[in-house]
């Protein structure tokens, strides 16, 4: 009786583990283990560049990628790079890329397709988000194929950088004597 009743909760979970399987995604991270979507910087001319991370995550094969970034006023891209592989366009204007050496996305593994290299100067970037977007106005939807040449449609993801206005610790009396 016992194996009956395991073997119907086995077949119920089978039968629904594909309820459970998330969206396929495609995002950009501040950090290579594709955890961090948020990310405070100071500005000034003489801070350096830094890098975002466009990882995408699929339950399946992970052989290439299309999308657009959208970034805010005031954020540059200094630079693109990407693993082994083909790249058409630019993140900016919309990019194709093909990996020469297919990656395993499976168990929540991120999968990197791009690095970008990001400079603000000093410009002012108050919340600004960053969009992965469709590449084209021709395919409306964020891509990603498998080593089969598969195409899956995949959620593009909003990240954010903070650049915020700088400060100074002052008082009421300081701040009057300023308009005297």
């Amino acid at each position: 009786m016992k194996k009956s009743y395991g073997l119907i909760a086995l077949a119920l979970l089978l039968a629904a583990a594909p309820a459970f399987a998330q969206n396929p995604t495609l995002g950009l991270y501040w950090d290579l283990q594709g955890t961090q979507m948020s990310l405070n910087r100071v500005g000034g001319f003489d801070e350096p560049a830094f890098n975002g991370y466009v990882i995408a995550y699929m339950e399946n094969v992970i052989d290439g990628a299309a999308f657009k970034l959208t970034v805010p006023a005031g954020v540059m891209v200094t630079g693109e790079a990407i693993p082994p592989g083909i790249m058409v366009g630019t993140a900016l204007t919309g990019v194709q890329i093909a990996l020469t050496s297919p990656q395993f996305g499976f168990y929540g593994n991120p999968v990197l397709i791009e690095t970008i290299t990001f400079w603000t100067g000093a410009n002012l970037v108050p919340n600004g988000e960053l969009v992965v977007g469709p590449y084209t106005d021709f395919y409306q939807t964020v891509l990603l194929v498998d080593h089969l040449g598969e195409l899956y449609v995949a959620d593009g993801l909003t990240s954010y950088l903070n650049v915020p206005v700088a400060t100074e610790n002052s008082t009421w009396g300081g701040v009057k004597d300023l308009y005297k």
